[in-house]
């Protein structure tokens, strides 16, 4: 798991260094472009299909424009939709470069920055998911060692070991030992415990019916489940 997420973290930081140059580009362009009106005068199909085989089509627009050399340009817009976000004849404002002609866009905010617009959302939520997991173990390691330091340790009874089916990476799930401890000086509360996820099934390597936990005395829901006496996996 810990490989899986520090390969989204790299590819995240990756696309979201990707979107920054590519938005410096964008940037860049804007603010050399000439601006133009341009025309729509046709549209190419563009045929996709989904997971399903389901067949999906998209209208991408092509736009003429007369240039500052007065030279008749027409260009496809880099945008699809469905239905066309245009009909043939539809007068629109376009940038283009001056250098070259022929690299223009439709002046729209989603002509401009869609693909930037997805690509920077995705690289934020992987970014986000790693950066979570990376925080919520580093939060887990913390607490695990100030309980070892100085928790309370109790024997708390193994009431089952089961698949968390929450939790699923490359088609596998891991494994939880739920277990419970009745304080006995206040014997009215039972208290429920659960260890980390076990990437094995550890039943085979459970040979009593009790587990070390390692509690706070002051707020037993801060614990530790010791699952030190289970083989490392490599």
């Amino acid at each position: 798991m810990k490989k899986v997420m520090a390969f989204i973290f790299i590819l995240s930081i990756g696309i979201l260094i990707l979107v920054a140059r590519q938005s410096i580009k964008q940037i860049d362009f804007i603010n050399s472009s000439v601006s133009a009106t341009g025309t729509i005068v046709d549209f190419e199909e563009s045929y996709s299909k989904d997971s399903d085989g389901n067949r999906s089509v998209s209208y991408f627009p092509i736009f003429q424009f007369v240039d500052n050399q007065e030279q008749v340009r027409k260009v496809k817009s880099n945008v699809g939709s469905n239905p066309p976000a245009y009909e043939k004849g539809d007068e629109i404002e376009i940038l283009y470069d001056p250098l070259n002609s022929n690299h223009a866009k439709i002046n729209t905010f989603f002509s401009m920055w869609l693909g930037e617009m997805i690509f920077g959302i995705i690289g934020i939520l992987l970014f986000l998911i790693s950066i979570s997991y990376f925080y919520y173990q580093f939060k887990k390691n913390k607490l695990k060692r100030q309980m070892l330091t100085s928790g309370r340790q109790i024997e708390a009874k193994i009431n089952s070991v089961e698949q968390n089916t929450a939790l699923s990476v490359r088609g596998r799930s891991p494994y939880i030992i739920y277990c419970q401890w009745q304080d006995s000086i206040t014997s009215n509360h039972v208290y429920l415990f659960e260890s980390e996820n076990i990437w094995f099934d550890p039943s085979p390597f459970i040979d009593k019916e009790t587990i070390t936990v390692y509690i706070d005395e002051a707020n037993p829901k801060r614990y530790y489940v010791d699952i030190s006496f289970l083989p490392k996996v490599k």
